[in-house]
């Protein structure tokens, strides 16, 4: 796997770097991917769903409930 490195300020790595001990995690690298692949897909959850207009949605439940889903 390659790496790429980004920078964060001093008190925010000496945080990760206590949170990710009193956690079990290696690292604050270690927790750091783990917060990000976390964060990064909630977020991308969030805009797949602003790619639902309001009308598809309503059809989306209206299928949903005539098939006894909801």
């Amino acid at each position: 796997m390659e790496w790429s490195e980004i920078r964060v300020p001093k008190t925010l790595y000496s945080r990760l770097s206590e949170v990710a001990k009193a956690m079990g995690f290696e690292d604050p690298n270690t927790l750091a991917i783990h917060l990000l692949r976390e964060a990064l897909a909630a977020l991308e959850e969030e805009l797949a769903a602003e790619g639902i207009s309001e009308d598809e949605r309503k059809e989306i439940i209206e299928r949903l409930k005539g098939l006894g889903y909801l």
